[in-house]
């Protein structure tokens, strides 16, 4: 085969027809090709395909139109399940797979009609890569904040490996990925990329046009409408497409001469709208406080008057159960059980720390030595009850701020005489719930003491730091 090469060159080279420039332009691709028949049969054994040498799922006879195909699906379907998570990351990973999905359509358009073997080596490995990376995404299953690192990575590996013809221009990414609210009537959209400055870029949201402000090689600016950003309780996305103008060969300039039109390369990006309320915030703090807690108290007295003795009586002193404790003074309830008519009690000196009952009964009988006697003796008897209560120190929850905030918005809680600890909640927009306890930077809120311990600021962060 080499001999059969190099005799061609050297036919061509001898021509006195060709300049020596054009002989040694020809000679220098006749020995690329060469080079790249002798690597692929090396590296590829005897009668493999494709997919056999390591193009993953890919056939050498699959229609390249169903590889496209399977990738597009795959993608939507994997931007689909990232309208299920907020962050930075995903957001980041979505306009990434938008980003991959255009340009995956705008290859798609140069590999009509051929087979995966008619592909170039480039579109081979590219296709090959993206198709496996795709299902590797796909099985990392439910988007915790891992998976979606995981999704962005790789995304982003394979966008690095995306074929571009010289001078092609690309979108690299845009800015914001996120907005809340917007004041004036338009707000700015800038994107980044390479060549991008061969003709004037267009760029259009909800299907209305976005005005071009300025535009160079490496980024461009537009003005888009503000009535496009409507507030709402839950987050929502901002469809458009962003054309860039293609550069222009002399055929192609005759053509788009001809046509009236200019060739542009599109790309779909999403800007996500997030509520203006950042969330709903608590703080309770674990405050030293004084419980009370009671006992109720009985005891018995029983007083009665003796053969010949008139008048008779019992004292009974009841005082706390110890020092901790203190006697309700409305609480004391004497319940008699047993008497006559002589018997009768009395309360006296009553305080918090104890009281007296005196009970007493009369002999109304008549007690003689000599002749009829008659036996006449009195009695009173029943219970005496009461309330005690003792005061115990004890921690318990006490909350000290609740309030909605929005993004950049700050307040400070004041910490009670006796805070032990605080813990505060977040129920954000979206629905998800944290509990924080202790100094906490996280992306979408700042949480810190004062040098005294005494307030506690929380600060939820602006739009532009909580999702870049």
């Amino acid at each position: 085969m080499k001999s059969m090469v190099f005799a061609a060159l050297s036919k061509h080279t001898e021509s006195p027809l060709l300049p020596a420039r054009v002989h040694g332009m020809i000679l220098r691709f006749a020995v690329r090709i060469l080079a790249w028949g002798i690597l692929s049969t090396a590296l590829v054994p005897s009668g493999a395909t494709f997919a056999q040498a390591g193009a993953g799922t890919i056939v050498a006879s699959a229609a390249a139109n169903d590889v496209v195909d399977n990738l597009r699906n795959s993608i939507v379907h994997i931007l689909d399940k990232l309208d299920d998570s907020i962050g930075s990351a995903t957001f980041l990973a979505r306009m990434q797979l938008q980003v991959l999905l255009s340009e995956i359509n705008f290859q798609a358009k140069d590999i009509v009609g051929k087979t995966f073997s008619e592909l170039n080596a480039s579109q081979r490995e590219f296709f090959t890569r993206a198709s496996i990376t795709v299902q590797e995404i796909g099985a990392l299953g439910d988007q915790t904040a891992e998976n979606v690192d995981g999704i962005l990575s790789k995304t982003s590996l394979v966008v690095g490996m995306i074929p571009f013809a010289n001078m092609e221009p690309r979108l690299s990414s845009h800015a914001p990925r996120v907005l809340s609210t917007v004041t004036g009537e338009t707000f700015g959209v800038q994107i980044a990329g390479l060549w991008l400055a061969h003709g004037k870029p267009s760029m259009s949201l909800h299907n209305s046009a976005c005005a071009v402000v300025d535009h160079k090689d490496t980024s461009a600016t537009f003005r888009c409408p503000s009535k496009l950003i409507q507030p709402s309780n839950y987050p929502t996305n901002l469809d458009g497409k962003i054309a860039l103008v293609e550069p222009e060969g002399w055929f192609q300039w005759l053509t788009n001469w001809a046509t009236g039109s200019t060739r542009r390369k599109e790309y779909e990006i999403s800007i996500a709208v997030v509520p203006p309320v950042f969330g709903d915030v608590s703080v309770v703090v674990d405050k030293e406080t004084i419980t009370e807690k009671s006992a109720n108290r009985s005891i018995p007295f029983d007083t009665g008057a003796r053969h010949c003795i008139s008048g008779p009586s019992t004292t009974v002193n009841v005082g706390t159960a110890g020092p901790e404790w203190r006697i309700v003074p409305g609480s004391i309830q004497v319940q008699v059980k047993s008497s006559n008519g002589s018997g009768a009690h009395q309360l006296n000196n009553i305080s918090e720390k104890g009281f007296q009952l005196r009970a007493w009964a009369s002999n109304s009988g008549k007690c003689c030595p000599l002749g009829a006697c008659k036996d006449a003796r009195g009695w009173h008897s029943g219970a005496i009850s009461w309330t005690e209560v003792s005061e115990v120190p004890a921690i318990g929850p006490v909350k000290v701020f609740e309030q909605s905030m929005k993004w950049g918005d700050k307040a400070v809680a004041e910490f009670p005489s006796g805070t032990k600890g605080y813990r505060v909640k977040v129920r954000l927009f979206d629905g998800r719930v944290w509990e924080i306890n202790k100094i906490t930077k996280n992306e979408f809120v700042e949480i810190d003491t004062s040098f005294d311990g005494r307030t506690l600021s929380i600060a939820p962060r602006n739009i532009s730091q909580a999702f870049r």
